[in-house]
């Protein structure tokens, strides 16, 4: 599964937003060749509770995890900018899309 669902906003902001409404939690590191070619210990993954080698945003299990919850559900991505006739009469050529967080009479809250 490589093909993802535009969701409008950053991989980081997302897994934040899930794992404060106890949706995703972070997942045991994975083992890190610290002499592997392209290893770079100043970038990490929070998914991955921390590891270094990629960024939240690049992890693709991160993506997965996500892609399977728009899939079963759990999230829902929406189209929040229609066409306007004021604004623009033409509707948006982009697929990008905003997540809307599905889960027991609970709202994000960025604070």
């Amino acid at each position: 599964m490589n093909n993802f669902t535009p969701i409008g906003e950053s991989y980081t902001i997302v897994f934040e937003k899930l794992k404060h409404l106890n949706m995703i939690e972070p997942i045991p590191q994975n083992y890190v060749d610290l002499h592997a070619k392209g290893f770079n210990p100043t970038i990490w993954c929070a998914y991955h509770s921390d590891a270094p080698w990629h960024s939240t945003e690049d992890c693709r299990n991160l993506r997965r995890k996500v892609e399977e919850m728009i899939q079963t559900k759990m999230i829902v991505v929406q189209n929040d900018d229609p066409p306007n006739i004021t604004k623009n009469h033409l509707p948006a050529h982009s697929d990008v899309h905003f997540i809307e967080m599905i889960c027991d009479d609970k709202e994000y809250d960025n604070s």
